[in-house]
């Protein structure tokens, strides 16, 4: 009798020493069924690959594969592995751990959205899952709501490993070979790719995003359609699912979710991290504040050394005497020459003589002035300047900061990346370095790189250090900048 003819034929029936008592689920190459041993009475989960199936070489490696992996993982929140053999009538069978529970794509489905607090605290217990695979040298490669198992205590586990890859192994897969779910697949698994934890990272977030969301946060009518999604969209903001959540769990979010892996956490100890810091509360002002780890951490570095940190102060004595500080000291106040309004509109930074302008517009009712190196219509960068602006103030309250926001004016300087990557202009600029932002306040001049998305990142990050308030100390500021451009995507329009 073959499953081919309806899982439920099996169900009666005994395997090892195993009656098979209900279907717990199917898919395209095998049925996962609960299992009584018929003297203990233990439950216990088991999945049957049917003989027909076994005679496809691939499949049968695969499923082979699988118990491979489930036999190197031995952890809390891994379903482990009891058993793997082959019955008389030649099915394979794994014999796994039972899970009295439900998956999380069901409390998805009868939630609609799950709970900021609970869907959190899954992704945190998933995650301590993955720490420990990938430490193992396993990748998953179908992380999916649908593979997360909630017991009725709250414990959480992972379970189908079916087309894990283990890290230096070259069975089962080459590049070239697209393998996972669409809908949570990362941008390198679309590409066929190799791939390493921070896919599994990806696909993470795109659960916790479809939790809190209801829906993943690329949908469309064909997988080709989904598929470039991941490859060029950013995920909605949450808000515009109709879902608050703090600013901090939207940028750890949408960190998970970066399309280069590099931009990524690096590793799933970070993630975790970063969402156990945010809290598994979601109302904004209630949680502690995230140390963004791994390649975060290197981001926000890398942020200092271009918002400021090749920042030069002028001096009360001469604008010409000038301190380049790199990783200024926190006890070194911010110059005075951003304190209070100015009476005059002071002159952009003199490196600006030394290029030609496409595009110079003074916008004297929001006291801005845009440069621009290339043509461009200076009006949506003012629109910019203007909601972040707007934004800030609110942003700073809901860090606990009371301070005023004066209206001060600004050169905005729109110039390519070589400009700031300069030697004979900018001395301290290290070879090889790229300097997106940098902030020149004795002339007000907030330099920005000419990249493709620069208004929503950059720009908002840069912006948001030439507004904070003076009592602040430099590495407030850079941390305040970071969050900022997190707090602006899900706020503006």
């Amino acid at each position: 009798m073959s499953i081919l003819d309806g899982p439920e034929q099996l169900v009666g029936q005994q395997v090892l020493d195993f009656e098979l008592v209900e279907v717990l689920g199917a898919g395209g190459m095998s049925v996962v069924y609960k299992g009584r041993h018929t003297l203990t009475g233990q439950l216990v989960a088991v999945k049957v690959l049917p003989p027909e199936l076994a005679l496809h070489k691939e499949l049968k490696l695969r499923f082979v594969e699988e118990a491979r992996v489930l036999a190197l993982l031995e952890h809390p929140n891994i379903v482990h592995l009891n058993n793997f053999t082959e019955d008389k009538q030649g099915r394979l069978c794994l014999v796994m751990q039972f899970v009295e529970g439900v998956t999380f794509e069901k409390m998805i489905q009868d939630a609609g959205k799950v709970p900021a607090r609970d869907a959190v605290r899954v992704t945190i217990e998933v995650a301590k899952a993955l720490e420990y695979a990938h430490a193992h040298g396993v990748i998953h490669r179908d992380m999916k709501p649908s593979n997360v198992l909630v017991r009725g205590d709250g414990v959480v586990k992972v379970t189908d490993f079916g087309i894990a890859k283990m890290l230096g192994s070259s069975r089962m897969t080459s590049t070239g070979q697209t393998m996972g779910t669409v809908r949570y697949m990362s941008p390198e698994q679309v590409r066929g790719k190799e791939v390493d934890a921070r896919s599994d990272i990806y696909s993470l977030g795109v659960t916790l995003y479809e939790a809190l969301a209801g829906d993943t946060p690329f949908v469309g009518e064909t997988h080709f359609e989904i598929m470039q999604k991941h490859l060029t969209d950013t995920p909605p903001p949450l808000r515009e699912r109709g879902v608050e959540v703090s600013p901090d769990l939207e940028a750890v979010i949408r960190c998970a979710l970066e399309k280069p892996v590099d931009a990524r956490f690096a590793d799933a100890t970070s993630f975790r991290a970063a969402l156990e810091c945010v809290g598994e509360g979601a109302r904004p002002g209630t949680a502690r504040r995230p140390a963004l780890p791994g390649v975060v951490g290197r981001r926000q570095r890398a942020r200092r050394r271009t918002i400021g940190l090749a920042l030069v102060a002028a001096t009360a004595a001469s604008v010409g005497a000038a301190l380049v500080l790199h990783y200024r000291p926190s006890h070194v106040a911010r110059t005075a020459a951003d304190a209070g309004a100015r009476s005059t509109w002071p002159a952009p930074h003199p490196h600006l003589r030394t290029v030609e302008h496409a595009v110079d517009e003074r916008y004297a009712d929001v006291q801005l002035r845009v440069i621009s190196i290339a043509p461009r219509d200076p009006k949506p960068l003012r629109d910019e300047v203007v909601a972040a602006r707007a934004l800030y103030p609110q942003f700073l309250k809901g860090e606990g900061v009371q301070a005023d926001v004066p209206l001060r004016p600004l050169n905005l300087a729109i110039v390519p990346q070589s400009f700031l990557n300069r030697p004979d202009l900018w001395p301290e600029v290290k070879p090889g370095s790229d300097y997106p932002t940098r902030y020149e306040p004795g002339s007000a001049t907030l330099f920005v790189a000419d990249r493709a998305g620069f208004e929503k990142s950059s720009l908002v990050a840069g912006l948001a250090f030439y507004l904070c308030p003076v009592k602040l100390s430099n590495d407030q500021c850079y941390d305040l900048a970071d969050r900022f451009e997190g707090y602006y995507a899900a706020h503006s329009r």
